[in-house]
């Protein structure tokens, strides 16, 4: 499955600064390790997962993608992001005052709570919602791996000489519904931000 760059930018700091941590802060009692080459080619998986077959069970997938892979923390960060976001919206249209750590001012019309809704969870771009779509990568692709076909099948190997080229449908890039998603997130995002200037306008005057 092929990232876009700004789903990798939100997506690796967590595994970034785990690296670093092992390499060379913690000790080795404590999970550190020696810093060292691997060829993505010489890494070795029985999950299996894009090959149909022989895929492991979901359970087996979601076990070693959380725990294994450090996922769970994705899946803590996402929790807190809904938790804050449940949070701050019942505070804002709830009719009734909802304890919080600190003192904030009683939301009595409807313009405080627009503004109390817009500057907590409405402010441009969504950034929050951003970072929960990258957070979900990893589970996602743990849930609903691609199916990715076997090699033999995308060549065509010629009788004579034994070589193999690939397949004209193979050379050609495939678009998907999950690649058309970053651009339908940036469209609606857009929209939303031009409707909330307007509205801003709309209310000043």
């Amino acid at each position: 499955m092929l990232l876009s760059n700004d789903v990798t930018d939100r997506l690796t700091p967590i595994d970034y600064f785990i690296a670093f941590m092992r390499s060379f802060v913690l000790p080795e009692a404590l999970g550190g390790e020696t810093t060292g080459f691997k060829a993505s080619g010489s890494i070795s998986s029985d999950l299996h997962e894009r090959r149909t077959g022989f895929r492991a069970p979901l359970l087996r997938r979601l076990r070693v993608t959380l725990f294994s892979h450090y996922a769970i923390i994705h899946a803590i960060f996402i929790l807190a992001c809904l938790v804050g976001f449940a949070l701050n919206l019942a505070r804002a249209f709830s009719p009734t005052d909802i304890p919080n750590l600190w003192d904030t001012a009683t939301l009595t019309t409807m313009h405080d709570r627009l503004v109390f809704f817009v500057t907590r969870l409405g402010w441009p771009p969504l950034f929050w919602m951003q970072f929960i779509a990258s957070a979900f990568t990893p589970i996602v692709y743990a849930v609903w791996p691609p199916t990715q076909p076997d090699r033999e099948e995308l060549l065509d190997r010629d009788e004579k000489t034994g070589v193999a080229y690939p397949k004209i449908e193979a050379r050609n890039s495939r678009r998907t519904p999950a690649g058309a998603w970053r651009y339908v997130r940036a469209t609606i995002a857009m929209l939303y931000t031009f409707a909330l200037f307007v509205a801003n306008e709309v209310i000043t005057v």
